[in-house]
C-alpha cells in the first residue's frame, strides 16, 4: 500500500511517499511523488495535547471536553482522539478548519514522534526548527508525554534528555547542534530534516500504531484482510495458479474494472462453480497457497535494500519473483536467486530475484 505525507509549511510544501505493508511492519520510503492515500500534517500551532484530570474516565472524555473546551470553539472544525500513556490519560485535539475537503490528518507532534521511533529511539526529545515556529515533542518509552510550540528559537536550552533529534530546516544550521548538551544530538537518517513531519505522517499505519491518527478508514492489516481489500493481489494469486502474472497496486478509479475482472476470471477458470462471491470462494480454495505467498513476500520485502525501487511482484508455481531497479553504486546481497539482470547506460540495474521453489 502507498501512503503520502503532505506538510504544507510556511516556506514550502513537503511531500514524502512510502510503500508500506503494515502487517509485516515493513515500509520503504520512495520519494516526493504523491502516491496512494494522502495524509495532511496539521501544523503544531493547531494541535493541543492535553493531560486530563485523573477523575475523568475514558467514557466521560467527550462530556469533559465539551464542557471545558469545545463549546468555546463552535465556529471551528475540531477533531480529537485519546493519546495513550503509561502515567496518565491525554488527548490530542486538532483544528482542521479550512482542511475539510481532505479526509486524513496527522498531528505534527505525532508525526515527529513517529519519525523519532522509526529512527530507532524510544525516549528523548524532537526539536522541529521551522521558519516560523519551533515544535518540541517529548517522548518516553515510545509514548508522547507532552509537546509545546515556541514562536522563536530560545536563547538558552535546558534539557535533561539523553537523545535529542533535530528536524526542520533550522536543524541544518551547524551552530544549532552546539547549543544542546544531550549525549546524542542527531539528525534523521531516513529523510532530510525539513521533511520529517511529512515522513512521520506517511508512516502512520506502520510505526507507532498506538499513537492517534486522524484517518477515517483505519484498516486492520492481516493476510486475510489484505486479500479481501487488495483486489489486484487477489487476481495475482488466482491467476498465479495458471501462469505468471504481474501485480501492481490499483488506484481507486481502477477498482471497479478489477471487480468486474474478478467475476470474469473466476468464471473462466471455474466454469462449473457459480460466481456468487469470488473473493470468498477463492480464499477458501487457495488458503494453503496464499500462506506460502505471504511467507515468500515477507522474505523478499524484508531484504529489499534502501533506495531500491520496487517494479513488480510475480508469483506462480515455482515461487515468488521480485523485480527491482537498483541505482548505480548500490550494493546488496539477496537471499534469493538472481534470475535476470539488465544494466542501463547510467549504471542502473534492473534485477529480478526468485524466492522459493
Amino acid at each position: 500500500m502507498f501512503y503520502t505525507g503532505i506538510d504544507v509549511g510556511s516556506s514550502q510544501k513537503k511531500v514524502v511517499s512510502v510503500f508500506s505493508v503494515p502487517w509485516l511492519r515493513y515500509y520503504k520510503i520512495l520519494g516526493d511523488k504523491e502516491k496512494g492515500k494522502k495524509i495532511r500534517v496539521v501544523p503544531s500551532q493547531r494541535v493541543l495535547i492535553k493531560t486530563l484530570p485523573s477523575n475523568v474516565r475514558e467514557e466521560a472524555i467527550e462530556n469533559y471536553l465539551d464542557r471545558e473546551l469545545l463549546r468555546y470553539v463552535r465556529d471551528r472544525k475540531v477533531l480529537w482522539l485519546p493519546l495513550k500513556g503509561k502515567d496518565s490519560t491525554r488527548i490530542c485535539i486538532v483544528d482542521i478548519t479550512g482542511f475539510e475537503k481532505l479526509e486524513d490528518f496527522e498531528a505534527e507532534p505525532i508525526a515527529l514522534a513517529r519519525l523519532f521511533l522509526a529512527e530507532g529511539y524510544k525516549t528523548g526529545e524532537v526539536w522541529d526548527i521551522g521558519a516560523s515556529k519551533v515544535t518540541i515533542v517529548y517522548v518516553k518509552d515510545g509514548f508522547i508525554t507532552g509537546a509545546k510550540v515556541l514562536t522563536e528559537f530560545p536563547k538558552e536550552i535546558s534539557s535533561n534528555s539523553k537523545v535529542v533529534m533535530l528536524t526542520g530546516g533550522g536543524a541544518l544550521n551547524p551552530e544549532v547542534k552546539k547549543l544542546f548538551k544531550a549525549e546524542k544530538v542527531v539528525l534523521p537518517k531516513l529523510v532530510s530534516p525539513e521533511k520529517a513531519s511529512a515522513c512521520g505522517a506517511a508512516l502512520c499505519h506502520t510505526v507507532g500504531k498506538w499513537l492517534p491518527s486522524f484517518v477515517k478508514k483505519v484498516e486492520v492489516y492481516t493476510p486475510e484482510v489484505l486479500m479481501l481489500h487488495c483486489k489486484l493481489m487477489f487476481l495475482g494469486i488466482l491467476a498465479g495458479s495458471f501462469g505468471l502474472v504481474f501485480l501492481e497496486v490499483a488506484t481507486p478509479y481502477m477498482l471497479k474494472h478489477y471487480q468486474k475482472l474478478e467475476v470474469e476470471l473466476f468464471k473462466k477458470k471455474f466454469p462449473e462453480i457459480p460466481a456468487v462471491a469470488p473473493l470468498t470462494q477463492v480464499k477458501a480454495m487457495i488458503s494453503s497457497r496464499s500462506d506460502r505467498f505471504y511467507e515468500l513476500l515477507n522474505q523478499a520485502l524484508r531484504n529489499l535494500p534502501d533506495r531500491v525501487k520496487l517494479l513488480g511482484i510475480y508469483y506462480d508455481d515455482t515461487g515468488l519473483r521480485v523485480k527491482v531497479e537498483v541505482p548505480s553504486g548500490i550494493e546488496f546481497n539477496w537471499k534469493g536467486k538472481v534470475v535476470s539482470l539488465k544494466k542501463l547506460p547510467d549504471g542502473t540495474q534492473i534485477v529480478e530475484v526468485g524466492f522459493g521453489s
